[in-house]
């Protein structure tokens, strides 16, 4: 892969050290196997993950920080958001919330969560990268909130279509069995031969693959 730019892979559902320990392990040894570059990324989408931002970054095997408001509002409402239509729409005509919360960024829950896990990333490791990525970025008063509290950038993620070479795919192969359920490519920097590739090399590698035996190693 001489002359590929660096991969970054990051590993969603993230709210114990010990995932990300597991997950860094089983990305180093595929990486070494094929000689690829790359970055570790954490999705934070859970308010625990939010919380513990800082000790994820310190264990330094973190590059980059994603914050998925999606997922996050989510969890902070303890509600899906196809479930959640209907009533948030009732909620809505009755005056009982102002905005669509997935729509919309909540400044009053969801925001409080998003700048203690920036602060907190920020002092354990200044130059970490942090990106959001979520529906409400296309709400252009939620994007001037999240502008002024030190991001450093915006990734407007879409679904892939895994038969349309010319789409990147940005999910590839579920590769732990327990905790961590998908992991995501930053289309900026991964050309799509890459990310299909790796999708089979996990495939293969995931078959009777038991986490403590890789940890043991």
């Amino acid at each position: 892969f001489s002359g590929e730019p660096t991969l970054q892979i990051n590993v969603p559902y993230v709210s114990e050290i010990g995932e990300v320990r597991l997950a860094k392990a089983l990305v180093e040894r595929v990486a070494e196997e094929q000689g690829m570059r790359y970055q570790l990324g954490i999705i934070l989408e859970t308010p625990k993950a939010a919380m513990i931002a800082g000790e994820l970054v310190e264990t330094g095997l973190v590059d980059a920080l994603v914050i998925d408001l999606l997922d996050l509002t989510q969890t902070t409402w303890g509600m899906g958001e196809r479930d959640a239509q209907d009533f948030l729409r009732v909620y809505l005509d009755q005056g009982i919330i102002d905005s669509n919360p997935f729509d919309s960024l909540d400044q009053e829950g969801l925001l409080v969560f998003i700048v203690y896990a920036i602060q907190q990333a920020r002092q354990a490791k200044p130059d970490n990268r942090i990106e959001i990525t979520g529906p409400q970025l296309a709400d252009k008063k939620s994007t001037d909130v999240l502008k002024g509290i030190g991001i450093d950038g915006f990734i407007q993620a879409k679904e892939p279509s895994l038969n349309d070479g010319s789409v990147v795919p940005s999910s590839f192969a579920k590769h732990l069995k327990n905790n961590f359920q998908k992991a995501l490519f930053s289309p900026a920097i991964v050309s799509h031969e890459i990310a299909h590739l790796l999708r089979a090399i996990l495939r293969r590698e995931l078959r009777g693959f038991k986490p403590q035996d890789l940890l043991a190693g």
